[in-house]
Order: C-alpha cells, then structure tokens, then sequence
C-alpha cells in the first residue's frame, strides 16, 4: 500500500526530530544545512512496500570551549551553529578544531501483509553502538517497533483501504494503481515495521 501524504509528513517530522534530540542540545545561530534522500521500493502488483528517508548534516568544527563543554559548526554554506554537549557524551576531548562531522537520521518504514496470520512476529528491537574511550566521538542508535492493524474498509472508487489499528485509531490509505483491489481484503492483517536510525562520527580533515 502507498503512504498517504500524512504519513510521509510525519515520516519527515521523525527523521528530523531524531537528528536534533539524539546528538545534542542546540542553542541558537544558525540552522545547518541539511539533505534528504527518500526512496520506495516494492514488487509490482503486490501490496505493501519499503519506504526510507535518510538526512544527512555535514559541516565543520570552528570553535571548541572545553570547560563549558560548547562546540561551533559551520557547514558548506557559511551557516554556524553553537552546541552544548552533555557531559554524557563521551570522548568530547577528543574534538579539535577542523574536525568533520557526519550526522544522518534514517527512517524505514516497512508495510506487508503476513502470509502466515499464526505467526508471532517479534521486531521489536534496538542497538546502541558508541566509539571507545579516546577516539574521536562516534555513535549508533537503531531501533525498530512493530505495530499491527486490519483492513476494516475498501473504497474502490478512490482506491482507499481503511485500517484500524490495535488502539482502537483508524487511518485511510491509498493503494497503488499496479495493486489489484478487491473487498475480499478486507479483514487482512497488515505489519508496520519502523525503524529509526542516527549516526555520528567525527574525523580529521
């Protein structure tokens, strides 16, 4: 099934949100420039798909005050951004100026029909990977939840499946023109696997 443009609103809303709250608390300045790739993929006449939407900030250090733990950045563009970095964050001596850094948000969103409706299906999951002591800062933060729903509704004319999910929340979506629809859906169970994903490294130039 295709995402309506509400689920792809939040799927950008989370990507973004994950990039700022993961790595550290920001001040003011400036906002650093940003880049977003979002790609689909699915097999042609068959429902369900995976979706991703990857965003990347790159940019440099300028400036480092080590007693009150704040960082300056500059990207490509010229724009600069002064962070304060918690005390929970390690190896933040091993920053120096002129060092690069990568941050990248990552957001999956797996959508299927189960051939199988007796199976289990534990997805929940999440890994959290971080540099050593002494090198420079470097970390991975994944996780992935799963949530289940039923196709309780079939529009033909405007080609929307209705689900209702396990809260008792119902939401319409738009299946894609290649995928044959019919009434008998109704009653499918669908799995939603979301996975979020954001990574830091920083290195010499």
């Amino acid at each position: 099934m295709q995402r309506s443009a509400k689920s792809l609103a939040q799927l950008s809303l989370v990507s973004c949100a994950a990039v700022f709250l993961l790595a550290c608390a920001t001040q003011h300045d400036d906002e650093l420039q940003s880049t977003t790739v979002t790609s689909e993929v699915f097999l042609p006449g068959k429902p369900g798909s995976i979706s991703t939407n990857v965003t990347t900030i790159e940019a440099d250090v300028i400036k480092i005050d080590y007693s009150t733990r704040e960082v300056t950045l500059q990207d490509e563009q010229g724009n600069k951004k002064t962070l304060h970095i918690d005390r929970e964050a390690t190896n933040f001596a091993q920053v120096k100026v002129g060092d690069h850094v990568v941050l990248q948000s990552a957001v999956e969103m797996a959508v299927f029909l189960p051939k199988d409706k007796s199976k289990a299906i534990n997805a929940e999951r999440s890994v959290a990977l971080k540099a050593p002591q002494g090198e420079k800062p470097a970390f991975l933060v994944a996780e992935t939840t799963e949530t289940k729903a039923v196709i309780t509704a079939i529009d033909l004319a405007t080609r929307k499946a209705s689900l209702t999910f396990e809260d008792g929340r119902v939401d319409s979506f738009v299946v894609r023109p290649d995928v044959q629809l019919s009434e008998t859906m109704v009653g499918q169970s669908i799995v939603i696997l979301m996975t979020n994903a954001t990574a830091l490294s920083v290195t010499s130039k």
